[in-house]
């Protein structure tokens, strides 16, 4: 028989088998069948074909530029589930990303049974040595198990220290099946899995990753978190490290490339950067008890039967793998393992992902998100040290006003653990209204945190004066259903007004933080109000003429505070038939005119 001397030979398709099969490159019809393929043949029958390869088929990939071939005869071994399949759809797959066995080796489920003439040494994919590296990269691989030689060498054995934690709670056949905690090299993981996005299928029983679409953005952000800098050129750099394993893969469904991410990245700061632990999941590893709670998980990188696919925490796993790379440009021997969960054997190999699927879901969909509230409250507990910035500034803010000072002391609401009164405005809230006028503050001279705090919890103090729907809540703990003016809508767009605020008890020369302020506030309050036509027999408006107003809804937060906003610098009051164009035209004008004044060299 010929030695196999081409670069490309005939498989099944993917798509008709199970996923252990090889990578899909390019259907073919290319082909003339010397011998029919009964399906009643026994299992390890072997079929006999030649191929033609032209040197520029358009179903090879577009960077390919190989030499032309004449037929070529080789040995296809099908196995019994195969049969059905192998005489409908044939395809054209890299020789680099097949198993070649040596001629005499008859093992059923062997995609390629012949002889090569090239040298087939495994590289990182598994696969021979690549004939092309402007196709391959690499040679990376993706979650399908026949991407991997069957061949193994010195040092491909991996064998790590785990944890193997007792689970009373799994039932059934999956109680033997083993899970087990580890800590894996980001750098080694990220060769053994870059995995593919899912894919819906009519067919169930054909889908093969449970995974989303690579969200680049997210990626980079997690790198910048890990690394506590700013990652500037983020898509060049992105490119750098991320074009050998994912560019080839730039047409499959669920991809994105190149990364489409701003140019630079901020991240969120952190005393201990790290991350909840990845669920993987691995067929072709076994696992060997060396003590009680403690084993060794144990694999070949390079056995053909090898999978690992990701449960949850791709975009960890990627981000963790930017970072690293991006550290060893300064510290070339850096590794990081991040920490895993890893299941063996859930689901058998060539099926449908279902018990990684239940996983998935049980975990990003019935698990219910922390609430923003409660962690605002322990934002200023996780420092452990004084704000250095404005965000963390206002998170102090929003605590001393929630448990301290001023009007809205035990009723702010943290949801999340039902501290508070109902219909009162979140921690979350009042702490992004705080943080967009702490420069307001700073220019009335009002720095520390004491000082700060006492002119807010006056202004709100003056506000619900202002309104007379102001209540206590200390013994019933509920508001009246009708008072609208604690919520998050209502103090948030009258924390809009706080420069105006200032600038009032400056031009009359008040103390910013007096009883004499307090009061001032409250008649200068009432009077926008009356002029903005929230006032109605001697009291804000209640809920249902609030929503009358279009308040309430789309559009109804900008409406109100542009209805305040509109009549600081007027004695009139507002048209009842005023559109919403002229309405916030009027506000931007007020706003830029308040801003100018208290910017002014004049203003102290």
């Amino acid at each position: 028989m010929s030695p196999l001397s081409s670069s490309f030979v005939l498989c099944r398709a993917a798509g008709d088998v199970p996923a252990s099969d090889t990578p899909v490159c390019g259907k073919s019809s290319r082909f003339r069948r010397r011998q029919a393929i009964p399906t009643t043949r026994p299992t390890e029958e072997r079929a006999h074909f030649a191929v033609g390869i032209p040197p520029r088929s358009r179903y090879l990939p577009r960077q390919a530029s190989l030499p032309s071939r004449k037929g070529v005869v080789f040995n296809l071994l099908i196995d019994k589930d195969g049969l059905s399949y192998c005489a409908k759809s044939l395809i054209l797959v890299p020789l680099y990303c097949v198993n070649v066995i040596p001629e005499g080796e008859n093992e059923v489920g062997t995609e390629i049974y012949g002889r090569c003439s090239r040298s087939a040494q495994p590289n990182r994919n598994g696969g021979g040595t690549c004939p092309n590296k402007s196709v391959c990269k690499e040679g990376r691989g993706s979650n399908m198990t026949a991407t991997r030689s069957k061949a193994s060498e010195n040092g491909s054995i991996q064998t790590i220290s785990v944890i193997v934690p007792a689970n009373p709670f799994i039932k059934g056949d999956l109680h033997e099946r083993k899970h087990c905690l580890a800590a894996l090299d980001v750098l080694k993981l990220m060769e053994w899995w870059p995995g593919t996005p899912h894919v819906p299928h009519r067919n169930a029983k054909k889908v093969r990753a449970i995974q989303r679409s690579l969200d680049w953005k997210r990626v980079a952000q997690i790198s910048a978190y890990l690394l506590q800098r700013e990652i500037i050129d983020a898509p060049d750099l992105l490119c750098k490290y991320f074009q050998e394993i994912y560019e080839i893969k730039a047409d499959e469904p669920g991809r994105q490339w190149p990364p489409r991410v701003p140019r630079v990245v901020k991240y969120q700061r952190s005393e201990f950067p790290t991350f909840s632990n990845v669920l993987l999941h691995v067929n072709g590893a076994s696992l060997t008890k060396s003590g009680k709670g403690v084993a060794n998980l144990r694999f070949d990188e390079s056995d053909s039967h090898l999978n690992f696919s990701v449960i949850d925490g791709q975009h960890r796993i990627n981000g963790a793998y930017f970072a690293v790379k991006i550290l060893r440009e300064d510290k070339p021997k850096i590794t990081w393992e991040i920490p895993a969960e890893v299941f063996l054997d859930l689901d058998d190999p060539g099926k449908p992902p279902r018990h990684q699927a239940q996983i998935f879901i049980d975990v990003n969909f019935y698990q219910k998100k922390v609430d923003r509230s409660l962690v605002a409250d322990l934002f200023p507990t996780a420092r452990g040290r004084a704000p250095i910035d404005d965000k963390e500034r206002a998170q102090d803010l929003g605590r001393r006003l929630m448990l301290d000072v001023g009007p809205l002391v035990g009723m702010v609401q943290i949801p999340g653990i039902k501290y508070g009164v109902k219909d009162v405005v979140t921690l979350s809230t009042l702490n992004g209204a705080i943080e967009d006028v702490l420069c307001d503050l700073h220019s009335a001279g009002l720095d520390n945190l004491e000082a700060q705090a006492d002119f807010l919890a006056q202004c709100l103090d003056s506000w619900l004066e202002a309104t007379g729907r102001k209540e206590d809540v200390a013994e019933s703990e509920t508001l009246d259903p009708e008072n609208v003016v604690y919520q998050g809508r209502a103090i948030v767009s009258f924390l809009t007004l706080t420069p105006a605020c200032i600038l009032n008890l400056s031009d009359k020369g008040i103390q910013m933080v007096s009883d004499k302020a307090a009061k001032e506030l409250t008649t200068w309050l009432r009077g926008i109000m009356t002029r903005a036509r929230l006032i109605r027999h001697d009291k804000f408006l209640a809920k249902g003429e609030f929503r009358n107003k279009e308040f309430l809804g789309s559009g109804g937060l900008a409406r109100f505070r542009d209805s305040l906003w509109a009549v600081v610098e007027t004695d009139k009051a507002l048209s009842t038939r005023i559109s919403n164009e002229k309405l916030s035209e009027m506000a931007s004008k007020c706003r830029a005119d308040v801003r100018a004044k208290l910017g002014s060299p004049d203003e102290d």
